[in-house]
C-alpha cells in the first residue's frame, strides 16, 4: 500500500471520528476543515525536487515522499496531542499563579455566557480587566505556552521523529531499534526541509481545524466563519512560521564551522517571535477594543485585517529570508553541497538493509 493511500485512509478515518462526535449542524463543516490537507497532497508533486536521474536519486525521492506523509501524520496526531497537553498545563499554571480564584470564576462565567449565545451582542472582552497580571498572562501565553511549544514540537517531529528499522551491524538479526530517523543527512537540502516543515504545519493546522469544527458552540454560520477564518489566517500563519524555520535550518545545515553554526535556540527565535506576536494580537485586540465599546462586527473586521496584515508581512519576510538562505547555500556552502552529493551517491539503502 502506497503512502498516499495511507494518507487518504487516515483522512477518511478523521472524517468518521469527527462525524461521530460532532452535532448535525456541524456536519457540512468537516470536509471544509480537511480541505487544506487535501490541497497539500495534491500540490506536493509540483513542488518536490526532480530527482529522477539515477536510481539513488529515485530512492531519495521515495524517502522524501514517505517523510512528507509521515511528517503530516505525526504532526496531526502525536504532535498536536503533545503540544495541546503542554499548552494546557502551562496555561493552567499561569492562571493559578497570576489570577485569584474569584477572577477565574468570573472569566469562566463570562466566556461561557458568550459562547453559549446568551450575550452575543455584548462587545468582546468587556468582562476582562486589563491588569498587570492580564498583560503578563497574555505575553507568556502567546510566546511561551503557544508559540514556543508548537514551533518546537513541529521542528522536533521533522528532525527527530522515531520509528523502527533493522538494527545496526552487530545486533541480532531482525531486531528493531528506535532510532532518530526524521530527516537523514542525504535529504538535508533547503527544499526538502521546507517541504517537510510545510507538511508538519498543515498537519497541525488540520488537527486544529477538526477540533474547532467539531465543537458544539454557536450556530452553523459561526462555525463556518471559524473554519474559513482559520483557513485564511491561522493556516498561513503556521506556514510562515515553518518557512522562517526552514530558512534558519538551511543556513545551519550548510555551515561547517562549529563556531559559526547557528544554535537551535537561535534558529527557533524567528518562528517563535512571529507566532507569538500573531497570537498576542489575536488575544489582546478583543480585550482592548471591546472595552472601548467597539461592536462585535467591527471588532471582527479589525481583528481579521490586523491578523492578515501580520501574516502578509511575515510571509514577505520569510520568503526574502529563505531566498537569502538559498544564496548562502550556493555561495558559502558549495563545498558542503559537494560533500553531501558525494555522500548521497554513496548511499545504498539495499546495502544498509543487508547490514
Amino acid at each position: 500500500m502506497s503512502m498516499m493511500n495511507i494518507v487518504l485512509i487516515l483522512l477518511f478515518a478523521a472524517c468518521v471520528v469527527a462525524l461521530m462526535v460532532t452535532s448535525l449542524n456541524r456536519l457540512l463543516l468537516v470536509p471544509l476543515a480537511l480541505l487544506p490537507a487535501l490541497a497539500t497532497f495534491l500540490l506536493y508533486p509540483h513542488f518536490r525536487p526532480n530527482w529522477e536521474a539515477t536510481p539513488t536519486q529515485k530512492e531519495h525521492l521515495k524517502q522524501l515522499d514517505n517523510l512528507f506523509v509521515r511528517s503530516f501524520c505525526i504532526s496531526a496526531t502525536a504532535g498536536f496531542v503533545i503540544s495541546l497537553a503542554i499548552e494546557t498545563l502551562l496555561t493552567a499554571g499561569l492562571v493559578s499563579v497570576l489570577f485569584s480564584a474569584d477572577a477565574v470564576k468570573e472569566a469562566r462565567a463570562a466566556f461561557a455566557a458568550r459562547f453559549s449565545g446568551k450575550q452575543s451582542s455584548a462587545p468582546v472582552g468587556v468582562h476582562l480587566s486589563l491588569s498587570v497580571a492580564t498583560v503578563v498572562f497574555l505575553f507568556l501565553t502567546s510566546y511561551l505556552a503557544s508559540a514556543l511549544v508548537e514551533e518546537t514540537t513541529k521542528a522536533c517531529f521533522v528532525r527527530c521523529s522515531c520509528c523502527g528499522r533493522p538494527a545496526s551491524r552487530g545486533s541480532r538479526p531482525g531486531k528493531l531499534s528506535a532510532v532518530a530517523c526524521g530527516q537523514p543527512d542525504h535529504l538535508l537540502t533547503p527544499r526538502a526541509t521546507a517541504l517537510l516543515l510545510w507538511s508538519a504545519a498543515v498537519g497541525f493546522a488540520t488537527a486544529e481545524n477538526l477540533v474547532y469544527t467539531t465543537e458544539d458552540s454557536g450556530s452553523l454560520e459561526k462555525g463556518l466563519a471559524t473554519v474559513l477564518a482559520r483557513t485564511a489566517i491561522a493556516l498561513p500563519m503556521q506556514l510562515v512560521g515553518s518557512m522562517l524555520l526552514a530558512a534558519n535550518l538551511a543556513r545551519r545545515d550548510f555551515t561547517r564551522s562549529a563556531e559559526m553554526k547557528q544554535s537551535w535556540p537561535m534558529a527557533m527565535l524567528g518562528p517563535v517571535l512571529f507566532h507569538g506576536t500573531f497570537d498576542l494580537l489575536v488575544l489582546s485586540l478583543p480585550m482592548i477594543l471591546g472595552r472601548l465599546g467597539m461592536t462585535e462586527v467591527w471588532l471582527t473586521v479589525v481583528n481579521f485585517v490586523v491578523s492578515l496584515t501580520v501574516v502578509v508581512v511575515g510571509a514577505v519576510f520569510a520568503f526574502t529570508n529563505f531566498q537569502s538562505s538559498l544564496e548562502f547555500v550556493r555561495a558559502a556552502g558549495a563545498a558542503e553541497g559537494e560533500r553531501l552529493i558525494a555522500k548521497a551517491n554513496q548511499y545504498d539503502p539495499e546495502a544498509e538493509e543487508e547490514a
